[in-house]
C-alpha cells in the first residue's frame, strides 16, 4: 500500500495543478471580456457616429434638395419665359415679314407715281419754254408792228393765258400725286388680300362646315330614312349592316337609337371616308393627253393612290413643303376645271373631262351608299321619288366635294377624328372636340354624363394644324365639334 504522506503529496500537487490552470482560465476569461468590453464599447462609438453621419447625410440631402427644387423652378420660370419670348419672336417675325411685303409693294407704288410726277414735271417744263418763246414772239409783234390793242394780240394774250392755266392744272394733278403715294399702303393691303383670295379664316371654314355637311346631312337622312325599325326587322339582323355600323359605334349602340341617327351617322362617316378624308379627287380619265393623242384610261384608283403616296413621301422629307405642293396642286386643278374651255381647242378639254370626271364619279358614290349596307334604313319609295333622292343626294356629295376642295387648299393640315378616336376618350361635356347629340338634353356646364364612354359619333370632328403661314404644324385648332352620343 501507498503511504499516507506521499498519498497526501501527490493530491496536494494536483490540487496546485487544477488551482493554477483554473487562475490561467480565469485569466483568459477576464481578458476576452475585458476584449467584450472594449469592443461593446467601439460598437457604441460606431453607432453614436452612424447617428451622427446619418443626421448629417439627411441634412446634407435635404440641402442638396432644397438646391435642386430651387433650381428647378427657375429653369421652370426661365422655360416659361423663353416660351414666352419665342411667340413674342415669332409674332415679331410674321410681322416683320408682312412690313416687308407692305414695304415693297409701297415701294413699287411709289416708283410709279414718282415716275408720273417726273413726267408732269418735264411737260411744265416743256410748257413753261412754250409760253416764254410765245411771250416773247408776243413782244417782238407789239414792238414791231405797234398792234398792242389789235385782234391778234388778244389772240396771243388767250393762247397764253390758255397756256398759263394747263400749266396750272398739270401743277394741281402732281400735287394730287402726293396723296396717291400717302394711300399706296393702304394699296398694298388690297393687294395682299387679292393675292390671297383662296385663303378662307377659321370662323368660314366653321360656318361652312356646319352648314354645307353637317346640317345637309342631317336633313337628307331626316327625309329619307324609314321612321323606326322593330328591333326583329331584317334590317337590324344584316351582318353588313353591323360590320358597316361598327366603323361608327358600338355594335351594342345599333338598336338603341333611331334609325334616323344610325343613318346620319353612316352618312357622315361614309362622305369622310371617301370624299373629306382624301387631298385629292378621284378621277376617271381617259381624255386626250396634252399632245392631243389619245392615251390609256387613268382609273380613279391609280390617280388618287398616286398622289397621296407621293404626298405621304414628301410629308417624310419636309412637311411644310409637302403641305405647300398640295394646297398649290389642288388650286391648280380647281382652276384648271373652272377655266374657260375655249383656251383648250378640241375635244375632250381639261375642263369639261375633270367635270365629268368628278360628276360620274360622285353619280357612282350615290349609288354605292344608296344600294350598299344603309339600304335597310331607306323608306321604300316610287321611282319618281328614288330618282329625287339620289339627286339630293349627289347634291350633297357634290358640296362636300367642293368644301373639301377648299379645305385641301389651305396651307393647314385637315384631319378629321372619328368613332376609333373617340371610342378611347371619356365625355366631357366642357370638350374643345365633341358635344353630346340633342337626345341627352345635356344644358351647358352640366357634368352628370362626364366620364361615360361614348358609344356613338353621329357626326365627326374637324380638327386642323398649322397657319396659312405654313408655320406651327404641331399645334392643332377645331374647326367642327364631333356630335356624340354616350353608350
Amino acid at each position: 500500500m501507498e503511504a499516507p504522506a506521499k498519498k497526501h503529496r501527490r493530491e496536494r500537487d494536483q490540487w496546485v495543478r487544477e488551482k493554477e490552470e483554473l487562475e490561467g482560465d480565469t485569466r483568459r476569461l477576464l481578458l476576452q471580456l475585458d476584449e467584450q468590453a472594449k469592443l461593446r464599447e467601439l460598437d457604441h462609438q460606431l453607432w453614436v457616429l452612424s447617428i451622427r453621419g446619418e443626421e448629417h447625410l439627411k441634412q446634407q440631402i435635404s440641402a442638396l434638395e432644397a438646391q435642386v427644387k430651387s433650381r428647378d423652378n427657375a429653369i421652370r420660370l426661365l422655360k416659361d419665359k423663353l416660351k414666352g419670348s419665342q411667340d413674342l419672336l415669332n409674332e415679331h417675325s410674321e410681322s416683320i415679314k408682312r412690313l416687308g411685303q407692305e414695304l415693297r409693294d409701297s415701294r413699287s407704288q411709289c416708283y410709279a407715281q414718282e415716275e408720273k410726277i417726273e413726267d408732269l414735271e418735264m411737260r411744265c417744263l416743256e410748257l413753261g419754254a412754250d409760253l416764254r418763246g410765245k411771250t416773247t414772239q408776243v413782244d417782238k409783234l407789239l414792238a414791231s408792228q405797234n398792234l398792242s390793242g389789235s385782234a391778234l394780240a388778244k389772240q396771243l394774250q388767250n393762247q397764253i393765258e390758255s397756256q398759263a392755266q394747263t400749266i396750272k392744272e398739270l401743277s394741281v394733278k402732281a400735287d394730287s400725286q402726293e396723296d396717291k403715294i400717302q394711300k399706296a399702303q393702304e394699296a398694298a393691303f388690297q393687294l395682299q388680300k387679292k393675292a390671297r383670295r383662296d385663303t378662307m379664316d377659321d370662323s368660314e371654314i366653321r360656318v361652312l362646315l356646319q352648314n354645307e355637311f353637317m346640317e345637309m346631312t342631317k336633313e337628307w337622312a331626316k327625309e329619307w330614312s324609314v321612321p323606326e325599325l322593330n328591333t326583329n326587322d331584317a334590317a337590324y339582323k344584316s351582318e353588313i349592316l353591323r360590320k358597316e355600323f361598327e366603323k361608327v359605334g358600338h355594335g351594342s349602340q345599333l338598336k338603341g337609337v333611331s334609325p334616323r341617327i344610325v343613318l346620319t351617322a353612316l352618312l357622315s362617316n361614309f362622305i369622310s371616308e371617301r370624299i373629306f378624308q382624301q387631298p385629292f379627287p378621284q378621277l376617271f380619265s381617259d381624255g386626250p393627253s396634252a399632245s392631243g393623242k389619245s392615251r390609256p384610261q387613268m382609273t380613279a384608283t391609280n390617280f388618287s393612290e398616286i398622289m397621296n403616296r407621293l404626298y405621304a413621301g414628301f410629308l417624310k422629307i419636309d412637311d411644310t413643303e409637302a403641305h405647300a405642293w398640295r394646297s398649290q396642286i389642288i388650286q391648280l386643278l380647281d382652276k384648271l376645271q373652272t377655266s374657260d374651255p375655249s383656251l383648250f381647242p378640241g375635244s375632250g378639254s381639261p375642263p369639261e373631262w375633270l367635270t365629268t370626271s368628278r360628276t360620274q364619279h360622285l353619280a357612282a358614290l350615290a349609288t354605292s351608299f344608296t344600294n350598299g349596307p344603309a339600304s335597310g334604313l331607306l323608306r321604300p319609295l316610287s321611282a319618281t321619288d328614288t330618282k329625287q333622292r339620289t339627286q339630293d343626294l349627289v347634291a350633297l356629295l357634290t358640296t362636300s366635294s367642293q368644301l373639301s376642295s377648299n379645305l385641301w387648299k389651305q396651307r393647314a393640315f385637315p384631319t378629321i377624328r372619328s368613332f376609333s378616336y373617340f371610342e378611347k376618350i371619356p365625355f366631357r361635356n366642357d370638350s374643345r372636340e365633341m358635344e353630346p347629340h340633342r337626345i341627352h338634353k345635356l344644358e351647358k356646364g352640366d357634368q352628370s354624363k362626364d366620364g361615360e364612354k361614348v358609344g356613338l359619333v353621329v357626326l365627326p370632328g374637324f380638327v386642323a394644324f398649322g397657319n396659312e403661314e405654313g408655320e406651327g404644324y404641331s399645334k392643332d385648332k377645331v374647326w367642327a365639334k364631333a356630335v356624340v352620343v354616350l353608350a
